[in-house]
């Protein structure tokens, strides 16, 4: 999978990654190449999110949706949103997809993380 490398040229920054989001960077590469896609990751923990964002602690990925119709983009995230289930919050935006693993949710829910 291919990581985009922004205008300041840092590439999307994957150190601290969760083990969760391994199962978000299947389910997109899967699904974007089955779409006739090229899979990118277009940001991780660099560049400028929300104070209280998951990007910071690796448990949030924005991926490309370049070169898909909304139609597409809309099964794209229809299809992650089966693979990964409730835990997962899937959004598209404008120009990219964001994917995070809803820590406070899963807690709530009794999820153990295994370390």
């Amino acid at each position: 999978m291919n990581l985009k490398q922004g205008a300041n040229g840092i590439r999307a920054e994957l150190g601290n990654l969760q083990y969760e989001m391994r199962a978000a960077y299947s389910s997109y590469g899967k699904r974007m190449r089955y779409l006739g896609g090229v899979p990118e990751i277009t940001s991780g923990r660099e560049g400028s999110h929300g104070d209280s964002s998951y990007h910071y602690v690796g448990y949030a990925l924005d991926f490309s949706i370049e070169g898909l119709s909304l139609s597409d983009q809309r099964l794209l995230i229809t299809n992650m949103g089966d693979d990964l289930g409730e835990l997962y919050d899937i959004v598209l935006e404008s120009d990219h997809v964001h994917v995070e693993f809803d820590v406070a949710r899963a807690f709530r829910r009794g999820y153990k993380k295994e370390f």
